[in-house]
């Protein structure tokens, strides 16, 4: 098996790795973004259960180095895209580098040398490295499972390879909502066993259970008031900044040098730039929830870019200026469609998207420091491509529209899957049918939430994101090795 040791959760790695051995006879791969990941992992690998380390900064010095003639680039392209099934622009956007003008509402986000450089034909070209770099990489190892494949522009190759020659995939996520994780199957952040789980409880204990347990307002802290995110604050824009710049200067000291290290100037500009930005949305005199009260409407929430949770996890369609449109031209005469800013988003965007947004006829720019919730639980339903609302609508029983494929409540019977741009018509009287069955929804919403809880495990959500968790406890792992086992069980249809 292989293990993809990265930053987020890295003091896991090598605890579950001993664990793992001492269940299964294996030999695991350590996969490391560079030699400063690779020498940390080893000094806390005291036990040398980690058999073999690979190091991806090999790809560091590659880009834009082509050897071949133009057309065998694109020969070799085509080869790799018939074989594995994807097209290079859709692998290209999940790098925020090298992808750049395919998030269009997030060109603030920082660019970087590489980004500066970047040339369609050089990214074809390091594609190719990549697929041949993972498919030298399995011919030596051929692992049965590789465990947080990653979702970037190195790493969605590698789950293409894997997934192609039959290796599991795992990675661990979070499952948005109070202190749940769970092992998705794909890098789409698929949730094994979710759906049969969902169908099993529906089967038995749609009419009989209580759903009291359930506390609504702990869904996901993105959709919580967060007031940090509404105010401008120069000693805390002042600490970020300085923050960066001793970040920097100790990776420059310590020739620490990552596949695309971001521009700092255009970092500390971001960080400007979300106060300006903050300031100009809260002079617009844009509309609060009380303003609509009594209105019909429906709801989107803009999602941030660049942003796995859109390049990645939404790879078929993730243009959210044309989902507005789009929905805002098909809505009946009496309903309208209302628009909330993600306060994540802030200074990366275009000013020109709030300039826009306020020019639809039939679209209302809400306040960014309106609550989402609050928002959804008012509208007739909720438009979503890939985001936490669409999933938070279906527990509190909102009709949903989706354009996401790969969404956990997209088989829950209040979401319509968008297949066709012409089917939008339907799709939105379908859901005003929907809303009208409000009770019925809500009941299902509830035991969606119920399937999450069994299907997932705890671990503390606040000491794994917020408390700098440095250790992991033997009980922890027990818990996690064991959701990772039953994670195969569940994607085949078995048992617990």
């Amino acid at each position: 098996m292989c293990i993809n040791l990265v930053a987020s959760y890295r003091f896991l790695w090598i605890p579950l790795s001993e664990a793992i051995k001492e269940r299964h006879e294996c030999h695991i791969i350590g996969i490391c973004r560079n030699n400063a990941d690779k020498s940390w992992f080893e000094r806390q690998d005291k036990s040398g259960v980690i058999d073999d380390y690979v190091v991806t900064d090999v790809f560091n010095d590659q880009y834009g180095n082509i050897s071949d003639p133009v057309d065998i680039v694109h020969e070799k392209a085509g080869d790799f895209e018939k074989q594995y099934n994807c097209v290079y622009p859709e692998l290209i956007q999940t790098d925020r580098h090298l992808g750049r003008g395919y998030s269009t509402l997030g060109p603030g986000h920082s660019r970087s040398k590489l980004s500066m450089k970047a040339t369609y034909i050089a990214s074809i070209d390091f594609l190719n490295k990549i697929f041949s770099y993972w498919e030298d990489f399995y011919a030596k190892y051929s692992p049965d499972l590789a465990i947080g494949g990653g979702s970037g522009i190195i790493e969605k190759p590698f789950n293409l390879v894997m997934r192609k020659n039959g290796v599991i995939l795992r990675s661990l996520m979070y499952a948005k909502y109070k202190d749940y994780f769970y092992w998705a199957s794909d890098e789409f952040g698929t949730f094994p066993g979710l759906e049969n789980k969902f169908n099993q409880l529906k089967k038995e204990l749609f009419e009989s259970h209580d759903f009291s347990d359930t506390d609504l307002k702990d869904f996901s802290l993105v959709s919580e008031d967060n007031k940090k995110y509404f105010t401008i604050n120069p000693l805390k824009t002042a600490k970020s900044i300085t923050r960066l710049i001793a970040r920097n200067i100790y990776m420059r000291l310590k020739g620490i040098n990552t596949y695309a290290n971001y521009l700092l100037k255009d970092q500390i500009w971001e960080v400007i730039s979300r106060d300006l930005q903050v300031c100009y949305l809260r002079h617009q005199n844009l509309s609060r929830l009380n303003d609509i009260k009594g209105r019909k409407f429906f709801f989107y929430a803009l999602q941030t870019e660049p942003e796995t949770s859109t390049t990645t996890i939404s790879p078929e369609f993730n243009e959210q200026l044309a989902v507005i449109q789009l929905i805002a031209k098909a809505l009946p005469s009496n309903y309208c469609l209302v628009v909330k800013e993600h306060p994540f988003a802030i200074g990366r965007r275009p000013y020109f998207l709030y300039k826009l947004l306020q020019q639809i006829a039939n679209v209302i720019f809400i306040d960014f420091r309106e609550n989402a919730m609050h928002i959804a639980k008012s509208a007739t339903a909720i438009i979503t491509i890939s985001g936490s609302i669409g999933y938070e609508a279906t527990v509190i029983g909102k009709p949903v529209i989706t354009f996401g494929h790969h969404n956990w409540h997209n088989f829950v019977s209040n979401t319509v899957v968008v297949e066709n741009f012409l089917d939008i018509k339907a799709a939105i009287n379908e859901v005003i049918e929907k809303s009208r069955n409000h009770e019925h929804y809500s009941l299902e919403g509830k035991l969606f939430l119920k399937s999450i809880c069994d299907s997932a495990f705890k671990w503390d959500f606040n000491a794994v994101f917020f408390r700098g968790k440095d250790k992991v406890s033997k009980d922890e792992i027990v818990s996690i090795l064991k959701a990772l086992e039953v994670s195969f069980q569940s994607e085949n249809g078995t048992a617990d």
